[in-house]
């Protein structure tokens, strides 16, 4: 589906309670990223537990802002289509503290770019990207929560309200959003009386380059210029893509890998991501479009006595247990793997893990031994 305008599935009824409910009134198509904004009242010390859906999408935290105003931003890592009349719950790990919701979509998105959040009291709420963007247009979601004695806030101009929840002496949640037109930071603002208040910034990236189609000639049409750009420019962008992503861990000191515990490994390091399909939050890549990838990692432990596997893990639950190697103590070794999978653009994702017998380090004392993920883009 093309890049287009967030819209609203729902928003909840507010309330102290450990569980909101928010009925779906505008069903999302499959594809569409799904955000959920979550504001609480100041005080509980509260935080969300879980987000779920009537569709099971997986929903995974992204920021949030603890104090003086609570929010949090989560987002489904899956795009099952969610139906009007269909549901999201967002469970809480108490009930003292009022809960205001509201879910959002965001059609022909890719992944989220950048992610910030800030906290204050003030009349002027503001939160700003902490870099600029990666690609334009973006589309930019912002989430205030201010205390009831901010009153109703007034948007920034350029900035689009998707919701504004509040009832009797609850806080406000505001939710708004914008398209980018340049890659500078941009910054995301409200007026409101002086309060407490919570922020949080993020920005989506649109998915691009889906497999060229198949040239059609109706009857008595001769090729146009547009043609010829599905034809060339289109169809080599797609085909000579290959590496998709290429990401290492270059922190000094390493990781550690608790034994016989399968560890997600941490890449800081970004050296090639043409699509944007890298998730810096949860380190895994999701792929741009459907077909069948090469995917390789492999890592190098600080000398230790120990028996590790590289673990290629496809979308959070389908694991390969591959490169099982012994490393002799005081002797630098790793372990390494590669395979080839079938996978669906923008739904599945790909992470390397560490499995080892022992309590290790991984090892990042030079370049060589970096851990490194490679994700390359084989065929349709």
């Amino acid at each position: 589906m093309p890049f287009g305008t967030p819209y609203l599935l729902g928003s909840g009824t507010p309330a102290a309670t450990a569980a909101i409910i928010v009925t779906v009134t505008t069903a999302s198509l499959a594809g569409d990223i799904i955000s959920v904004h979550i504001g609480q009242s100041s005080g509980s010390g509260e935080t969300v537990a879980s987000v779920t859906d009537s569709a099971g999408n997986s929903y995974g935290p992204i920021t949030s802002q603890s104090t003086p105003q609570p929010a949090a931003f989560w987002q489904a890592s899956t795009g099952t289509a969610l139906p009007a009349g269909g549901t999201v719950t967002v469970t809480f790990t108490g009930a003292a503290s009022t809960k205001l919701i509201a879910v959002t979509g965001v059609p022909g998105g890719a992944l989220l770019d950048q992610v910030n959040p800030a906290g204050g009291t003030s009349a002027t709420p503001s939160v700003s990207t902490p870099a600029a963007m990666a690609a334009v247009p973006e589309i930019a979601l912002a989430t205030f929560c201010s205390a009831n004695g901010g009153g109703s806030p007034a948007l920034a101009a350029g900035w689009t309200s998707l919701a504004l929840v509040h009832t009797g002496t609850t806080p406000y949640l505001q939710v708004a959003w914008k398209k980018t037109v340049s890659q500078a930071v941009i910054t995301a603002s409200e007026t409101i009386t002086s309060a407490a208040w919570g922020a949080l910034i993020t920005t989506i990236v649109p998915a691009t380059l889906p497999p060229p189609q198949i040239p059609v000639f109706p009857a008595g049409f001769g090729p146009l210029p547009a043609d010829f750009n599905n034809w060339v420019q289109a169809t080599l962008g797609f085909c000579t893509a290959g590496l998709l992503l290429r990401a290492e861990q270059q922190a000094g000191g390493g990781q550690a890998i608790t034994a016989s515990t399968f560890t997600s490994i941490t890449y800081d390091t970004v050296l090639e991501d043409p699509y944007q399909g890298w998730d810096p939050v949860n380190h895994k890549y999701v792929v741009p479009y459907t077909g069948w990838y090469e995917i390789t990692m492999g890592y190098s432990i600080v000398s230790a006595s120990a028996t590790i596997e590289a673990v290629p893990i496809i979308s959070g639950t389908t694991r390969y247990e591959l490169s099982e190697l012994t490393c002799v103590s005081n002797t630098l070794g790793g372990a390494g793997a590669s395979l080839v999978v079938p996978l669906i653009g923008g739904i599945d994702s790909v992470r390397g893990q560490a499995w080892s017998s022992a309590n290790v380090t991984t090892d990042t004392t030079a370049a060589g031994r970096f851990p490194w993920l490679e994700v390359t883009y084989i065929s349709q």
